[in-house]
């Protein structure tokens, strides 16, 4: 599967049996599957899937509903709530196969021809290890089993499942230390910048004085999008250094915003932020969800 650049969304496309194929994208912060993936036992493979009405076209009809409750898909803005339809088999390779699968639709999604028609959740997701190649622009999907390889020079970082009380399925968070100050980040790669709330800012800024360091406003873009879409205003912030494990990053550019997705997950009053797709931009990394880690590569360029 090709990649739409780290900072956008995955892309690839996947052949379901009651649809024409259609582009599905990869987000980490979906619980549920709006979406479908592919496995490998030994080499790599890829793939991915959700499907929403655009892409199903006039053969799917309300007949589909499954009439089950509500499922929750997290988006910056809200947490969104839709009825589960039964999209048939989901087929990405001849050995990854979902059948009889059930998702939901995102019915007014499509924004043009070339946006993502779907987004693969956890429920998929964290079943195996995912090498994204930044270098040859691939995703690879590696099996629970299989024997991973990676470069020694590569940082970890863990990863903690948590469902906040309210997700069908575990979401995952990592700690970061921004300017040495602990914040809780909940990994989110279908968000396009790396988003504190309110509480987080005003931690790491009364840190100012006695660390020496601080949040120093930017005049980069004011706007930052999910992976369902929604685009809501934020204040750009520049930070001299992040750390997550044994990971290192400096210059980075934090977005401050208090979307609904905090108060959803109960942490509206605490520091919190989403890790969004950009802390990986220019970086080969694997989400090891078997194991609870993030292997990370250095940089392509100097950070």
């Amino acid at each position: 599967m090709e990649l739409a650049g780290l900072g956008e969304l995955v892309q690839s496309t996947v052949t379901t049996m009651s649809a024409q194929p259609a582009t599905k994208a990869a987000d980490h912060d979906c619980s549920r599957n709006v979406t479908t993936g592919r496995k490998s036992s030994g080499d790599p493979t890829t793939g991915t899937a959700v499907v929403h009405l655009p892409a199903i076209g006039p053969s799917f009809s309300a007949s589909t509903a499954t009439g089950g409750p509500l499922r929750t898909v997290f988006g910056l803005a809200a947490a969104g709530k839709f009825p589960p339809y039964r999209v048939g088999d989901v087929i990405v390779a001849p050995e990854v196969r979902l059948e009889g699968h059930e998702s939901v639709i995102l019915g007014d999604w499509l924004v043009d021809s070339a946006s993502p028609q779907g987004v693969l959740g956890l429920d998929l997701l964290a079943r195996y290890a995912l090498l994204f190649d930044e270098a040859a622009g691939l995703l690879h999907f590696y099996a629970a089993d299989a024997e991973l390889n990676y470069p020694e020079d590569w940082g970890e970082i863990r990863l903690i499942p948590d469902d906040f009380g309210i997700a069908a399925g575990s979401l995952y968070t990592l700690v970061a230390y921004v300017e040495r100050v602990r914040i809780p980040f909940m990994l989110d790669l279908g968000a396009s910048g790396t988003i504190i709330n309110r509480p987080a800012v005003e931690r790491i800024a009364s840190s100012y004085f006695r660390l020496n360091f601080g949040l120093h406003p930017t005049r980069l873009r004011d706007r930052i999008t999910d992976a369902l879409g929604k685009t809501e205003a934020s204040r750009a912030y520049s930070v001299q250094r992040l750390r997550a494990g044994d990971v290192v990053w400096r210059s980075v550019v934090l977005y401050g915003h208090d979307g609904s997705i905090f108060e959803e997950i109960g942490a509206g009053d605490e520091a919190f932020g989403l890790f969004g797709s950009d802390m990986f931009r220019d970086r080969s990394f694997m989400i090891d969800f078997p194991r609870s880690r993030i292997l990370v590569s250095k940089p392509s360029r100097t950070d």
